[in-house]
C-alpha cells in the first residue's frame, strides 16, 4: 500500500495497519477531520483540511475497503 502526496516523495505502507496510523496521525486527534473526496476499487482520495493535502492511497481492493471501514468506523470522514 502506498500514498501519493503530490510533488513529495510517496510513503510506503509494510501494513495496512500502518497505512490507518499514518492517517490517524494526520488527524492530530480530531475527529472528522478528513474528508473523502473518492473511492474506487484500487484506491481513494483523501483531503486532510489540518495540513491542507490531497493524498491518493493505492493499494488492493480488499486493503481499500479495510481502511475506509476502519476509517468511518472512528469517525474520521467529515460529512458536510
Amino acid at each position: 500500500m502506498y500514498v501519493e502526496l503530490g510533488r513529495l516523495m510517496p510513503q510506503e505502507f509494510d501494513t495496512k495497519e500502518r497505512c490507518l496510523h499514518w492517517y490517524k496521525c494526520k488527524q492530530l486527534g480530531l475527529k472528522h477531520s478528513l474528508k473523502l473526496l473518492s473511492k474506487e476499487k484500487d484506491s481513494m482520495i483523501i483531503r486532510t483540511p489540518i495540513t491542507n493535502e490531497i493524498t491518493i492511497v493505492h493499494g488492493k481492493p480488499k486493503e481499500i475497503e479495510w481502511l475506509h471501514l476502519e476509517l468511518v468506523k472512528s469517525d474520521s470522514f467529515t460529512y458536510k
